[in-house]
């Protein structure tokens, strides 16, 4: 199939987000008017005690902040649900209208401003597949142009052409992608690549761990195994113990609720990495060089599949090393590398180092050793500073400022 300008291609309407937050506000709303009834009286005088009332207001503020909180999404995906999100593609540019932007108006860019367009798929709790827009946004000055993006998330969306041909997921995500690179025009000449020089028979691995992902799960495992008994005692509290007042059953219908709520967000927090935990016994990351480029695989990417990055691609190579609250270092290497040559920005790679398998050396010594190999062998580091940086907030704004 072949997608021919112009095009529109609609995303699903969020119903159920929009039923859960106004299902999540009419709750929070009942609750908050419930609590006000059946404690009223300790607030019709000073003859209650100073904590109870005080517990009291900290209860209605947060019940408060949860309903309005409610209200804002269901607000959210109701505008959503009324002018359905889309993608347009033009001849002069595209449009995107998408939660994702993080504001509550379509955006425009036109193609001399796109920059960058790649698929990323993430196998982490499930599949996600994502298109990846990177676009030129223009400050006060030249020197002030930053690169933007987003991730728009193309796992439900579904294309019918004009033959009425079905196109969706993954197979659109790479049509558009392929799509918009064709109608990229590059900004600055196309680069020349120097060739990496390298030894016949150079190679070299390293396997990794994910730092924290234990204590993480022993986290859930710990408070999720409370909770999980304090709800069951709860339930059997309904039907084995006698309640003098109506109010105390639905107390404790409430408290169940908010604890198995609880349970149920602490689940998801710690889902990644109870995964990444497993993944670490049976499929460690790793990175491996050898006269192509640098090869790495880490939780989140296909199983069996890897990235590799060309050594004339690599513009930067730094690390960052830190210390964490266990008393060690966490350590990352970072660098910056061109997907293309007529390219207008870098791509950017960052790998965790922090838990070295089958090494007596410690992280930082593995890191550092990393690093040298890296910038020995990229014979373009630092010829395409002019290029923009996208910057993800892994670490500041300016990440580079952060590396050795």
């Amino acid at each position: 199939m072949t997608l021919k300008l112009p095009l529109v291609i609609a995303f699903p309407r969020p119903y159920c987000r929009f039923l859960l937050s106004l299902g999540c506000a009419v709750f929070f709303g009942w609750l908050f008017v419930q609590t006000m009834l059946l404690n009223a009286k300790p607030l019709e005088g000073i003859e209650g005690e100073f904590i109870e009332i005080l517990l009291l207001l900290l209860l209605l503020l947060l019940l408060l902040v949860l309903f309005a909180y409610a209200c804002y999404l269901n607000y959210r995906y109701a505008k959503f649900i009324l002018q359905r999100e889309f993608i347009q593609l033009e001849a002069k540019g595209l449009t995107i209208w998408h939660r994702a932007l993080g504001h509550l108006e379509p955006l425009f860019i036109p193609w001399s401003a796109m920059l960058d367009v790649w698929l990323d798929e993430v196998y982490k709790y499930k599949y996600d597949c994502f298109l990846v827009l990177v676009w030129r946004e223009e400050g006060d000055f030249s020197y002030m142009d930053r690169a933007a993006s987003v991730m728009l998330l193309m796992n439900s969306v579904i294309f019918h052409d004009a033959d009425g041909d079905e196109i969706g997921g993954k197979a659109l995500a790479q049509l558009l992608s392929s799509q918009i690179v064709a109608e990229i025009k590059p900004a600055r000449p196309i680069l020349t690549l120097d060739a990496a020089q390298l030894p016949d028979d150079f190679q070299e691995k390293w396997y990794f761990g994910t730092s924290g992902v234990v204590m993480d799960c022993l986290i859930f495992l710990i408070f999720g195994g409370i909770l999980a008994a304090m709800v069951i005692a709860l339930f059997l509290s309904l039907f084995l113990a006698t309640f003098n007042e109506p109010g105390d059953m639905h107390a404790v219908i409430i408290m169940m609720f908010f604890m198995v709520l609880l349970f149920a967000i602490m689940l998801r927090v710690s889902m990644d990495s109870i995964r990444n935990w497993i993944s670490d016994i049976k499929l460690r990351s790793y990175i491996r060089f050898d006269q192509q480029g640098l090869h790495y695989w880490c939780y989140g990417m296909k199983p069996g599949g890897e990235e590799t990055i060309l050594w004339e691609s690599i513009n930067y190579a730094g690390k960052v090393c830190k210390p964490n609250r266990r008393g060690g270092y966490d350590c990352f290497l970072y660098f910056l590398w061109v997907p293309r040559p007529d390219t207008s920005c870098f791509r950017k790679t960052i790998f965790n180092t922090s838990k070295p398998f089958f090494c007596s050396d410690s992280n930082r010594e593995v890191t550092k050793r990393l690093l040298a190999t890296i910038r020995k062998y990229s014979p373009n580091m630092g010829k395409y500073d002019f290029l923009l940086e996208l910057s993800m907030n892994v670490f500041e704004p300016r990440d580079r400022d952060f590396c050795e």
